[in-house]
This record gives C-alpha cells, sequence and structure tokens, in this order.
C-alpha cells in the first residue's frame, strides 16, 4: 500500500491471529507417536502448506530441497496445496519439469508428500506437529497464515526477509532467506515483488539439519510469544481498538 502512494499515517496494520488451543506443540512422546503414524519417525520433515502459486516460491523450494536431499538423503518434503480451489498439483508437476534435472527429479520425487484434500483445522495442526521446520521462501505475501501456525505448534521458520513475516517473526526461532526487492510490469500495472537467496536458502536448510538447538529454542519460544500477541481474541481487541479511535 505504502509504495503505491497510501497515506502512512492513514495505514494501520492489524495481522491475522491464530487458535492456539488446536495448534499446540505436542509432548515428544506423543510427536513421537505420530510421526510413528504418518512414516516419517526417522526422517527430517520440511512442511509448506500453500496454495502452489509463483508467489509461495515452490520453484525455489523444490530446487533447494533437491540440493539438500543430496546431502540429507533423511529429508522429506510435506506439501499441502488445495485442490478444492486451485489446482495445486498442477503447479508443483509443472514447476519440478521446469527447474529440475531428470536426476533431481529422481532424487526428490520418492522423498515429497503431496496433500491436496480439504482438511480440518486439527489434521492440519498435525502436519505442523510431525514436522522439523516449516518452509516459506515465497516471492509475495500478503501475511502468510501457516507460519502463525507453525510458530504457535513450536515449529521454527525459514523464511524470505523483507516479506510480511518481518511483521510477526522472531530471529530467535527464524532463520531468514536474504532477498533483494524487484519490480515487475503486469497488465500495465507496476508489482514489488522478492526474490529470495537460493544459495542462501540451501544453507539454512542445511544449518536447520545440523543444528538442533535452533529447533530446541523455538519450541520452547514461539508459542508462548504466540499466545502473548496472536491469539484471536488479542487482534480482535486490536481491530475494535482501531475501529473506535478512528
Amino acid at each position: 500500500f505504502l509504495r503505491s502512494g497510501a497515506d502512512p499515517h492513514r495505514t494501520v496494520v492489524v495481522p491475522h491471529g491464530v487458535d492456539n488451543r488446536t495448534f499446540v506443540p505436542l509432548p515428544p512422546d506423543e510427536r513421537k507417536a505420530l510421526r510413528q503414524r504418518f512414516g516419517v519417525d526417522d526422517c527430517f520433515v520440511f512442511l509448506n502448506i500453500s496454495v502452489m502459486t509463483w508467489n509461495k516460491g515452490i520453484r525455489p523450494l523444490l530446487k533447494s530441497f533437491a540440493a539438500v536431499a543430496e546431502r540429507y538423503p533423511q529429508a522429506r518434503l510435506i506439501l499441502k496445496g488445495t485442490e478444492a480451489i486451485r489446482r495445486s498439483r498442477d503447479f508443483i508437476v509443472s514447476d519440478l519439469k521446469t527447474i529440475l534435472t531428470d536426476v533431481e527429479i529422481d532424487r526428490v520425487l520418492p522423498r515429497i508428500a503431496y496433500l491436496g484434500q480439504s482438511m480440518s483445522a486439527i489434521e492440519l495442526a498435525q502436519l505442523h506437529q510431525i514436522s522439523d521446520i516449516y518452509l516459506a521462501p515465497y516471492l509475495a505475501e500478503g501475511f502468510n497464515m501457516p507460519v502463525l501456525e507453525a510458530m504457535s505448534c513450536g515449529l521454527p521458520i525459514i523464511c524470505t526477509q523483507g516479506g510480511s513475516t518481518d511483521d510477526f517473526t522472531r530471529s530467535e526461532w527464524t532463520y531468514y532467506i536474504q532477498s533483494r526487492l524487484e519490480i515487475m510490469e503486469v497488465d500495465h500495472e507496476t508489482r514489488f515483488y522478492l526474490n529470495p537467496d537460493l544459495e542462501h536458502l540451501i544453507e539454512l536448510m542445511s544449518q536447520a539439519i545440523e543444528q538442533p538447538e535452533f529447533r530446541h529454542r523455538a519450541a520452547q519460544f514461539s508459542p508462548q510469544f504466540v499466545a502473548q500477541h496472536y491469539t484471536w481474541e488479542k487482534i480482535v481487541d486490536q481491530l475494535l481498538g482501531v475501529m473506535v479511535h478512528k
């Protein structure tokens, strides 16, 4: 809005919230049992939940995962799309064929699980609860709700620096992907997007696997942070405060 000329004095940001009674960290024994049920007990799981369109950064995600999977054969990637409203699977297939070599495709396919069906909040929370890292190398976002839900579940985050998630993530449990702001013209309209650095993304994914203290720090601190600032009750209070003030 501001880059497009909106008056900053009349602009107030009220974020989304999260149901932190559903999106919760599991005790270690329950998490282990759930991971066994999903067949990922001996794996390191990256998760992305999105419609899989270009702005979600699926191409850099797949390319970086191909590199990481070569170094760490235990790496797995869960992609949760939305077939009900967008053909997420088709986007992924197209991106795989476009950006990966045949060797990379052979390496990646056995290590990817795609889920396209509609899910309840409890089922979505389980995806976070079985995962080790939430991965969001996006190019453009309005907010990115799954990042906040992942934080509520105690997951560490790897996300693009310079975008919407800067507002509600913290460096204690977030690795920020270096990016550069770029501009393009689409239908005579100026659009802004971020270009995440692929090599830095690969480096951060590797660090996340190698550094368990990063994951432990997220499990300890991020759910508390969400509970203090981003429950739906607190967000509604913020919204009402803006409305009354204006």
